[in-house]
């Protein structure tokens, strides 16, 4: 499958306004098939970036949905994070990663009390859902090896912002909102990354 024929199959997707773990479902199968018949490494050349990994973005400005390339450096992370109530899948395409989902347990006095739900290692091709919900949407990737890795992740709707959980005290953490960025686009042009908009 080239990434013409998965834009054109998500947006066929969209279309059917199939409920949430449907559409995960089949999302998933769609990344799966995506994954398994392309190579990445063209866009694993370029290493440097304005933040703790790397973004790609494959999709068009256009398109009313994300398909972006992380590239992770060996022994890098990403903070903790959601993804704004989005339908999506994160597939493993070079390398191995590991991903730890959170949940919200209670609200607190300066933001949330956030707990882990378990931690999972993913090598290439593995598909992780995001669906929406706090069991779900909330997670921390991360590289613990010494080799570079790389994941796929595509979001049914553009995710333009989403936020940090930023660690307080204990289990507290405060929400930051963010707008997502990218490092570069289809056509490999720098995206500079936007201001903080703020704190919750």
């Amino acid at each position: 499958m080239h990434l013409r024929s998965l834009r054109q199959n998500i947006q066929e997707l969209k279309q059917l306004n199939l409920e949430s773990a449907q559409a995960s479902y089949h999302l998933a199968n769609l990344v799966k098939q995506f994954t398994a018949h392309n190579s990445f490494e063209h866009l694993l050349r370029s290493r440097s970036s304005n933040g703790l990994y790397r973004r790609h973005r494959l999709t068009e400005l256009t398109d009313d949905f994300h398909i972006i390339l992380a590239t992770w450096e060996p022994h890098s992370c990403s903070p903790i994070h959601d993804h704004d109530e989005t339908i999506g899948a994160v597939a493993v395409v070079a390398g191995q990663t590991v991903e730890t989902k959170y949940r919200c347990v209670a609200h607190a006095e300066r933001g949330l009390c956030v707990g882990s739900s378990g931690n999972e290692s993913f090598a290439n091709c593995t598909v992780s859902p995001i669906l929406p919900g706090d069991n779900l949407q909330i997670h921390q990737m991360a590289n613990q090896t010494d080799a570079l890795a790389a994941t796929l992740h595509v979001y049914l709707h553009a995710l333009d912002r989403f936020h940090l959980y930023e660690h307080h005290a204990d289990r507290q953490y405060a929400l930051i909102p963010k707008q997502l960025w990218f490092d570069q686009d289809s056509v490999d042009r720098p995206i500079a990354e936007p201001a903080l908009i703020g704190v919750s």
